[in-house]
Order: C-alpha cells, then sequence, then structure tokens
C-alpha cells in the first residue's frame, strides 16, 4: 500500500436521511452529490460529522415517535448512532466503523423482513449491501492497509454501482441513476490505481553508452609488456575510422596510432598504423611517434 494514495471513504448515505428529507429536486441532488465531494479529502470529515449529526437527530426523532413494540431496535440505532457521532470526533475510522456497524444492522434486519415477505429480489440486494459493508469494516480493521479486501471493497462497490445505476433509471430517476453510474467509474479508477500500484515496476533497460575517447599523447604499447592482448590492426585509418573500429569491438579498450615507423622491443611499429588491444594499458614513452588512445564510458 505504500504506493497507493486513495482517499476512500464510505457510508449508506440512505441512511443518514429520511424520505421526506430528500424529497424535493435540490435535496436530491444535494444529496447525491454528497459521496462526490467526500472524495476531496479536506471535505471527507466534515462530511461525515455532518451526515452523522443527521443520523443522530433522525435516530431520536424515530424512538420519540416509535412502538413500544420496535423501543428496543430504535434504541439500538440510537445507542449506535451517537457512538459513532462521538467516536468520529476523536478517530474518524474508528467513528466509520462504527457507523458501518448501524448500516450493516439495519441491512440484516432489512433482509429478514424481504425475506419472510419472499421478496427476493431486494433480499438480493440487502445481501450485496451486507458483504459491501462487511469489506469496508474489514478495511477499517485492517488500518486500509490489506490490499485483497481494498480491490475487493472497490469492485463491490462497482457492481452495486451498475446495479443501482440502471435501477434508478428505470424508475426515472436521472438524478440518482447518473450518482450511482458516476461514482461505479470513479471507483473502478480507483480499483485500476490500485491493479496498477501493485504490477513490477518495468526494468528499464540501461541506457546504451556511448564510449568515447581520451588521448595520450607520445605513448605505445610498451615493447616489453604484454602483446598477447592485440586484437587486431588497421592501415592508414583516419582517427574517426579507427573509433568506429574501436567501438565496433567491445573487446578492444585502448589503441595506439603510429605517425613514424620505429620499434617498440621487438615490435616493429609501421608509420600509418593503428594497433588495437584488449586490457589494461602499458604504456611506453613513444615521443612524436605515437599516440595513444583509452576507451571510456559516459
Amino acid at each position: 500500500m505504500s504506493n497507493i494514495t486513495l482517499n476512500y471513504a464510505h457510508r449508506e448515505y440512505k441512511n443518514d436521511f429520511t424520505a421526506d428529507q430528500t424529497a424535493s429536486f435540490a435535496k436530491r441532488l444535494a444529496v447525491s452529490s454528497l459521496p462526490f465531494l467526500a472524495l476531496y479529502k479536506p471535505f471527507t470529515a466534515p462530511i461525515m460529522l455532518v451526515t452523522s449529526a443527521l443520523r443522530v437527530y433522525n435516530s431520536i426523532n424515530n424512538l420519540n415517535e416509535c412502538s413500544n413494540e420496535d423501543f428496543n431496535y430504535a434504541a439500538l440505532e440510537t445507542t449506535l448512532a451517537v457512538s459513532a457521532l462521538t467516536l468520529m470526533i476523536f478517530s474518524l475510522p474508528i467513528g466509520m466503523l462504527i457507523t458501518t456497524g448501524h448500516d450493516l444492522l439495519k441491512e440484516t434486519f432489512q433482509l429478514i423482513e424481504h425475506l419472510e415477505k419472499e421478496d427476493y429480489t431486494r433480499a438480493f440486494e440487502s445481501i450485496a449491501h451486507i458483504v459491501n459493508g462487511g469489506l469496508y469494516a474489514a478495511l477499517i480493521l485492517s488500518g486500509y492497509g490489506a490490499v485483497n479486501i481494498l480491490i475487493a471493497s472497490l469492485s463491490t462497490q462497482i457492481a452495486l454501482g451498475l446495479y443501482h445505476a440502471v435501477k434508478e433509471f428505470n424508475k426515472g430517476n436521472n438524478i440518482e441513476g447518473f450518482a450511482h453510474l458516476g461514482m461505479a467509474y470513479i471507483r473502478s479508477c480507483q480499483l485500476q490505481q490500485v491493479l496498477a500500484a501493485l504490477q513490477p515496476e518495468a526494468i528499464k533497460p540501461t541506457p546504451k553508452q556511448t564510449p568515447t575517447y581520451e588521448k595520450v599523447p607520445g605513448k605505445a604499447q610498451y615493447g616489453g609488456g604484454d602483446w598477447s592482448h592485440l586484437v587486431k590492426t588497421g592501415n592508414g585509418l583516419t582517427l574517426e575510422q579507427a573509433y568506429e573500429k574501436a567501438n565496433s569491438d567491445p573487446n578492444i579498450t585502448f589503441f595506439f596510432r603510429a605517425n613514424q615507423t620505429f620499434y617498440a622491443g621487438n615490435h616493429l611499429i609501421e608509420s600509418g598504423k593503428t594497433y588495437f588491444f584488449s586490457g589494461t594499458p602499458e604504456w611506453g614513452e613513444a615521443g612524436h611517434w605515437a599516440d595513444g588512445y583509452v576507451k571510456t564510458y559516459k
């Protein structure tokens, strides 16, 4: 995760609002924009705090208005909402973990209700949301460091986003449809970022080094040195041609060019001839009769 910088905040915003609070066009637009605004890191914590406070407000209202039969469940929801808001002030991840637990509780009860009514389509939706919430809770518990959980969570949110986009478009709710579609696209971009960070860095080819030559004036291979490293010779070569010959053979590490005929020990050095060697030069004094050249790389 060290190469992954991802602002990944998620909550079920549908549990923060009542139907009356999302009835108008302006309110629907505002609520649909919240997941996108939360992607901007400076806005993440304030949005989570405000929506958590709204959830507390609605939970308390529900507690005051519920029947005796539903009181225990409403009291539990209110306790979770208040706990999440309080803890979120001091630690956003812990607060988000409690909020996600609250979302999972609501979705579990809705799943039971859907199964009792044999509404298997909505039961499937609840199961998908439970899986999604469970993955996000596990990601928080891992300190956002479990890449496999992050990949699974993002993939689940992409699938859910596309599913709800189609569902909202079919109902004529274009605002919510485009919101789900846009968030699915953003989650797919985040998933691509995670997968790209997991790829091993491509081994960059070493740039081809161009040899250069350092001139050593007045030098030739020492006559009493090791001449077994003589690779080749060339007659009448210009300096540029000598460079080309040396470049074409990686074994050649130095050469010298004779300006006059002379003897280096027992070796007859002929005027106009170039002598190419491998290994390390053993220079001998040649005065104005020869010049040496050593291959170097930069």
